[in-house]
């Protein structure tokens, strides 16, 4: 489960980095990680779908635009420790 954690949160910094985009991370995690039964990689997906959907809205909103790009480094700084993500994270 850390492993798989830790593999998500390394996309998740990539994606935050401009390395790769956020549909490329959701396709990995539909390749790699989807199966799991770890709710902490399918709720912090759940924010990177919310990511790659709300482009849009951060081009619009700086505000939006922080508090997001922040709640998704949080999501990942916590997977990437191997920490289990509380139940209300990784929705916004």
């Amino acid at each position: 489960m850390e492993e798989a954690r830790k593999q998500l949160a390394e996309m998740i910094y990539r994606v935050l980095s401009g390395d790769i985009s956020a549909a490329e991370a959701i396709r990995k995690y539909n390749a790699d990680l989807r199966v799991t039964d770890d709710a902490s990689i399918h709720q912090a997906a759940h924010a990177l779908f919310h990511y790659r959907d709300d482009a849009d809205i951060r081009q619009k909103d700086e505000k939006y635009a922080e508090r997001q790009t922040a709640a998704l480094k949080k999501i990942a700084d916590k997977l990437a420790d191997g920490s289990p993500l509380s139940h209300k994270e990784g929705y916004w």
